[in-house]
């Protein structure tokens, strides 16, 4: 617990950490989902006009597997907008209040209250116990 409070103190005392890598890494990983499911309508479709048309059970649950796999991308094209929309919704004041309170951190970790309080809620774990 006590390397893990030094480690916390010392992360927050390095300053506010930059919230711009997070929010590109968060997107490209977003981008790569609608690509992957265009990706996979493509194969989908293959197999469906490659089913021998006399096999009405297998052609269903090939056409069935196409429809879902063309559905798939404009899910995740819907999700990308959306979080597109929601990281935009950020505003100057959301973020500067978000500054404040890691540059309040370490009084945040060392005020027993809260601490108290939280350990409380843990069943088996308190301030005053060691492992």
């Amino acid at each position: 617990m006590v390397m893990l409070a030094s480690a916390a103190t010392a992360s927050a005392r390095a300053g506010p950490v930059s919230t711009a890598p997070p929010a590109a890494e968060a997107d490209a990983m977003r981008r790569g989902h609608v690509e992957r499911a265009r990706y996979r309508a493509d194969p989908a479709r293959r197999r469906y006009l490659a089913a021998d048309p006399g096999n009405r059970l297998v052609a269903g649950s090939l056409e069935a597997d196409w429809n879902e796999a063309l559905r798939a991308p404009q899910t995740a094209q819907d999700d990308y907008d959306n979080a597109a929309a929601s990281t935009a919704a950020l505003t100057s004041a959301d973020k500067a209040r978000i500054r404040a309170l890691a540059a309040d951190f370490p009084a945040l970790w060392s005020d027993p209250a809260p601490r108290s309080a939280s350990a409380s809620a843990w069943p088996g774990c308190s301030s005053t116990t060691s492992p």
